[in-house]
């Protein structure tokens, strides 16, 4: 009984003792280095931010995927915590539509070179073991690619990047898996425009950034000339408003109009010492007053 007794208190006193220290490892942080170091990569397609991060497992001359990495089983995409991928806006991805937000990237290989691609709402879980495809928000399949040459560490990488689109890029081993984003930049510019000109009606250059997107990325005239005219009434310390109207203008041929608001941002220039562009509106006025 005795005997009992003590085996149990001992069992009690080591659990205890355990969980405190347990507990103060977690409770302070120390940083060593990781077999798997930690890594992220970023790329803005457009207006919208994506950003991986995850942890980069070595080959190391193992056989990876159908050996370290089994076929037919869901893969975290690299190692440690589970991989995670963000985006600032909505995308398409591999052509089907997701939301903004954070997700959990995961793969499942397959040996016949058919992988699934999945995002899922539980970003924040160790490895893919409290995996729930009840979570999933996206699956896509997408064709394994051999590589000429082995990739020792796992690496993610954009490109074919333009401003509504870009290729994520999965390399290990001998394998790359490619998956294709787009997104609708011009969208989602225009909202920006919006919430930014709501936000700060008496920013001049909010509105000025405004007219310069319209009119250098679209040659769209009408609100170019809307927004640059609230830079002006708020009367910017800089050129650029004055000379972004004079040039819309001279593109319309209203050379009398342009001229004259060429010579009102060689005021400004004068007013708020910018000497480069004054000699950049005379040489305009000068080309102008020729095409009269």
């Amino acid at each position: 009984m005795h005997v009992v007794l003590h085996n149990q208190l001992y069992s009690i006193i080591v659990i205890t003792m355990c969980s405190l220290a347990f507990g103060k490892i977690h409770a302070q942080t120390l940083d060593i280095p990781r077999a798997s170091p930690n890594a992220s990569v970023s790329q803005h397609i457009g207006v919208c931010e994506v950003t991986i991060s995850y942890c980069r497992p070595s080959a190391r001359g193992r056989t990876i995927f159908g050996g370290l990495v089994p076929y037919d089983k869901v893969w975290r995409a690299g190692a440690n915590e589970a991989t995670t991928i963000k985006f600032s806006h909505d995308v398409l991805i591999n052509n089907q539509p997701l939301a903004a937000g954070k997700y959990g990237l995961f793969f499942m290989p397959r040996a016949d070179g058919d992988w699934t691609m999945i995002l899922n709402k539980n970003w924040n879980q160790w490895g893919a073991y409290l995996y729930d495809p009840e979570l999933d928000v996206l699956r896509t399949i997408t064709k394994r690619e051999r590589l000429s040459e082995s990739t020792n560490l796992l690496t993610y990488a954009f490109s074919n990047v333009t401003k509504s689109e870009a290729t994520l890029q999965l390399q290990w081993s001998d394998c790359q898996i490619r998956i294709p984003i787009t997104t609708d930049t011009h969208l989602q510019t225009l909202s920006m425009i919006d919430q930014a000109v709501n936000d700060s009606r008496k920013n001049w250059y909010i509105y000025s950034a405004a007219a310069q997107y319209h009119w250098y990325e679209h040659r769209q005239a009408d609100p170019a000339l809307k927004y640059i005219n609230v830079a002006i009434a708020l009367e910017a310390p800089n050129p650029a408003p004055w000379m972004l109207k004079s040039q819309i203008l001279a593109s319309q041929s209203k050379y009398d109009k342009a001229i004259a608001v060429a010579r009102e941002a060689i005021l400004v220039c004068k007013n708020h010492n910018f000497p480069f562009e004054i000699h950049e509106n005379e040489n305009n006025i000068d080309l102008w007053k020729k095409q009269q």
